[in-house]
């Protein structure tokens, strides 16, 4: 599932499906990582022969992995999904039956600009950096990094925005939209290294 590219690109990808549809109590459960839903994929990522792979620790990835024993993995527990909550239940749950996905996504840029996550911002930065550091240390071959819809969008921000976003939190709302699905399960995106760099070197890598 992973297209042939340059060593100068690292390639972004989420995790293949789970079952994210549910009531208040577990689509908070997930968000909050009391709950680790395993795949219901039915399927592993391929990865060509030499490729690393940086990858989150969740059940649904770890899952879909496969045992391509041609494949160097990382794991990394800061690829984690970013966790956080869905808030005061009873003044929530209305809005979140009529739209669930669209609740999740304000009520994360609603945590991350008021700084309420679990992780702060400054810890959550300082986890993009490290994974973007580590994926710029693997040259041997394509290298691909497997993580979850607000962890890659927040680090998609912090390199187009070259870091401005640690600082300008509103941000946030140009890279998820509230009508809008982040990235379907599979999708990929793919930056090159010198673009990393220039986002990392702007305040120090």
């Amino acid at each position: 599932m992973l297209r042939e590219s340059g060593v100068s690109d690292i390639q972004f990808v989420k995790t293949l499906s789970y079952n994210t549809k549910g009531d208040w109590g577990y689509v908070d459960g997930i968000l909050s990582q009391r709950i680790d839903p395993p795949s219901n994929a039915n399927a592993s990522f391929y990865f060509p022969s030499g490729s690393i792979v940086l990858h989150s620790t969740l059940r649904r990835v770890t899952e879909t992995l496969g045992p391509n024993r041609s494949v160097h993995l990382i794991e990394m527990f800061e690829l984690r999904e970013v966790p956080f909550n869905l808030g005061e239940r009873a003044s929530g749950e209305r809005e979140f039956q009529e739209q669930p996905s669209v609740f999740v996504r304000k009520r994360f840029k609603e945590s991350f600009c008021s700084d309420t996550l679990f992780v702060s911002r400054v810890r959550l930065f300082a986890e993009i950096r490290a994974v973007l550091i580590r994926a710029l240390e693997q040259k041997s071959g394509q290298t691909a990094v497997i993580s979850h819809s607000f962890r890659l969008a927040l680090i998609d921000a912090f390199i187009k925005t070259s870091g401005e976003i640690m600082t300008n939190p509103r941000l946030i709302h140009d890279f998820i939209i509230d009508d809008k699905k982040t990235r379907g399960f599979g999708e990929s995106f793919f930056i090159v290294r010198k673009d990393i760099i220039d986002a990392l070197s702007v305040h120090g890598s």
